[in-house]
């Protein structure tokens, strides 16, 4: 008797209903992932059709583009609506198509490119590179700051480097770990041994 029941049509209209249900319920909102969203549409999908109660397309498109809230996603929205897309398909295309869009927008904000890179390093006629950046100074071309080659660094003394990179304004001090205070304390093999309060 709970075979027929679970295999039976009332089992499997309650369980279309609640796949129904998550299907209308999945909403796709500013903070949500529009790859995700996609991905539960089709598996709820999926689970209609293998129970044999498919949803008809039009009604598909009509829940999957009510289902966007998002308004970075208005305007592809707004074009299935208005190109009259008859296939879910199709419209998931346009949403991941504004959802790429997105991505590379926020990239290129947030980061350099690589021709922004490019740009902001020159090479001199010398083989020296010049570094045009807008947030560092430019080493002096000429007197006691300017640019060394490696091998003209290497020849110069302790003295002279500090000269220059104090004259660039790039001379740090090295940081030195505090004095520690000791006692005068007898660390021979034969001193006693301290006692022990």
């Amino acid at each position: 008797a709970l075979k027929g029941y679970y295999e039976g049509a009332v089992a499997s209209t309650e369980a279309a209903k609640l796949t129904r249900a998550l299907l209308n319920a999945l909403r796709l909102r500013t903070k949500d992932d529009a790859t995700l969203h996609m991905n539960n549409f089709n598996l709820y999908t999926d689970q209609l059709e293998k129970m044999k109660r498919p949803e008809a397309q039009e009604t598909l498109v009509d829940t999957f583009l009510d289902s966007i809230l998002d308004p970075k996603y208005a305007v592809a929205r707004t074009l299935c609506r208005q190109l009259k897309y008859t296939t879910v398909a199709e419209c998931m295309e346009a949403i991941r198509f504004a959802n790429s869009d997105g991505i590379r927008d926020t990239v290129v904000e947030h980061t350099d490119t690589g021709h922004n890179l490019r740009a902001k390093l020159r090479r001199l006629p010398d083989g020296t590179k010049l570094d045009v950046s807008p947030t560092k100074k430019l080493a002096p071309t000429a007197g006691v700051g300017k640019y060394h080659s490696y091998n003209e660094w290497q020849a110069l003394t302790p003295e002279q480097k500090k000269a220059v990179l104090v004259a660039r304004g790039t001379f740090r001090t090295p940081r030195r770990m505090p004095r520690v205070e000791t006692t005068n304390v007898d660390v021979s093999p034969s001193a006693p041994e301290p006692a022990t309060p």
